[in-house]
C-alpha cells in the first residue's frame, strides 16, 4: 500500500497480498511497508485469510487515502489491486475470489461516493504473474491435486491466455503509472483487466 503526496494530488495504490487455494493455508500475510514519501496502515493482526486480509485491506487503504486527499482538498486517485478472479470464479480458489469480487464492489461503490471530492476510484486486475507467491501457489497446488514435485500448475494455468505466458511485474507498473497520471481524469469507478486476455469482458 502506497502514496505519494508530494505533486498536486495524491496518489494511493492498495494491494492485498493474500493469495491461497481453498483447501490450504494463506500463503502469505497481508503486509504495507513504505519509506518517508509513504503512508504504512498496517492490518488488523487478524486479517490473515483471503476474505479478511484482501477485503479489509482494500476498505481500510481506502478509508485512509479517502481522509487524506479530502483534507488536503486537492483529490486525488486511489488505484486498487483486482485480480482475473474479480471477473470469473475459480474452483480452488473460492474464498480469494470473494474477496477480489468485493475489491470490484468497493471500488465502484467509492467511486460514485468520492468524485464529490474530486477523488477518482479505479482498480486493475492481473491474471498470472511471475512472483515469488506463485512458488507458494504452485506447492499448495500439487498438494491438492496430488501432482509431482515437478508439475508447474500455475505455469499451465498461464498458458490459458491469449497471450500464452504469464505475465512480469515490469508489465504491469506502466499501467497503474498511467492510472494515477492526470491522463486517466476521466476514468473512475472501473476495474481494468491487465491479464494477458485471459477473461475477456
Amino acid at each position: 500500500m502506497t502514496g505519494r503526496t508530494g505533486g498536486k494530488r495524491a496518489a494511493l495504490a492498495v494491494a492485498a497480498a493474500i493469495a491461497a487455494p481453498s483447501a490450504a493455508p494463506p500463503a502469505a500475510r497481508a503486509e504495507c511497508t513504505g519509506d518517508e514519501d509513504t503512508k504504512v496502515v498496517p492490518l488488523p493482526v487478524w486479517a490473515t485469510s483471503p476474505n479478511e486480509g484482501n477485503t479489509w485491506g482494500v476498505i481500510l487503504g481506502t478509508q485512509e487515502a479517502a481522509m487524506q486527499m479530502i483534507s488536503q482538498g486537492r483529490g486525488g486517485k486511489i488505484i486498487n489491486t483486482g485480480s482475473i478472479a474479480s471477473r470469473q470464479g475459480f474452483w480452488d480458489f473460492v474464498p480469494y475470489c470473494v474477496a477480489k469480487f468485493g475489491t470490484l464492489a468497493v471500488t465502484q461503490a467509492t467511486a460514485r461516493g468520492l468524485i464529490e471530492h474530486g477523488i477518482t476510484v479505479n482498480a486493475f486486475a492481473p491474471g498470472v504473474v511471475d512472483t515469488p507467491m506463485w512458488l507458494g501457489l504452485n506447492d499448495d497446488l500439487r498438494t491438492i491435486h496430488d501432482q509431482p514435485a515437478d508439475a508447474d500448475p500455475m505455469r499451465e494455468f498461464a498458458l490459458q491466455t491469449l497471450v500464452g505466458r504469464p505475465a512480469s511485474p515490469e508489465e504491469l507498473a506502466p499501467f497503474l503509472v498511467y492510472l494515477a497520471s492526470p491522463e486517466s481524469d476521466y476514468m473512475t469507478g472501473q476495474m481494468y483487466m491487465v491479464d494477458g486476455g485471459q477473461v475477456l469482458v
